[in-house]
């Protein structure tokens, strides 16, 4: 055995968080919370709470974001590369980074959309809270700049597409 019974497991465990995970489990946890006040309020105290379900959805806007950066850390994301690993070494990784500077391009985009409209909107607020929407869109922001952030650095890194080495070929 690796280590003896007495010796605590966590020792031998790395555990290095990202501050997209560091991020996404606190907004986790927060909506935790606040779904077992709404629970609570609503069934316990018979006094429903008005914003707990429009905070929970935000949330779960922010966690979705935040999970997305994870994404693209961990090079996670849901692509179709039966082709493209089928193609020469050569086009695999024209394609390759082809792909991953359109994800730079769609981020782009979407980062400065997010920054327009929470400018436009600062006026409008949230129904059940007196905060403007820019608020949540200016988070959605920061998120799709990690988001950014984590594309740029997978576009800059070395093409991660292995040939296919099926029994076939």
């Amino acid at each position: 055995m690796p280590f003896e019974a007495s010796e605590d497991i966590a020792s031998h465990v790395e555990l290095r968080l990202h501050r997209e995970e560091i991020l996404s489990i606190a907004l986790f946890w927060l909506l935790g919370a606040v779904l077992l006040a709404q629970v609570l309020s609503r069934y316990v105290l018979n006094a429903p709470l008005g914003w707990t379900e429009e905070v929970a959805r935000y949330q779960l806007i922010l966690i979705t974001f935040t999970g997305a950066a994870m994404g693209f850390r961990k090079h996670t994301h849901i692509s179709f590369t039966y082709f493209q690993l089928r193609l020469p070494p050569a086009i695999r990784k024209f394609t390759q980074r082809l792909v991953l500077l359109t994800n730079v391009l769609i981020l782009l985009f979407l980062f400065v959309s997010s920054v327009i409209i929470a400018m436009k909107i600062r006026v409008h607020e949230m129904s059940a809270l007196s905060l403007s929407f820019s608020y949540l869109y200016g988070l959605i922001g920061v998120t799709l700049l990690i988001c950014l952030f984590r594309a740029v650095q997978q576009l800059l890194s070395p093409p991660s597409i292995q040939p296919c080495t099926t029994s076939a070929d």
